[in-house]
């Protein structure tokens, strides 16, 4: 499973000036499902996070975990 390291990509996506609803459209998902993955309650897909690493400009392991 893939979670988010919560604060780090709360931190990522204020520095990039952006809202939820913002990053989720960029990176084709509904705002609800960014808003759990970010607080860490929902796990993601290796392609949604690639997506959200690429967002930021940050790696993996800047903004997540990989739990097995």
């Amino acid at each position: 499973m893939i979670r988010a390291k919560a604060k780090e990509l709360k931190i990522a996506r204020i520095k990039a000036g952006l809202l939820q609803k913002e990053v989720a459209e960029k990176i084709g998902i509904t705002a609800n499902a960014y808003a759990q993955i970010e607080s860490g309650r929902k796990s993601t897909s290796p392609n949604t996070a690639k997506e959200i690493c690429e967002t930021f400009s940050k790696t993996f392991d800047n903004l997540f975990i990989l739990n097995e």
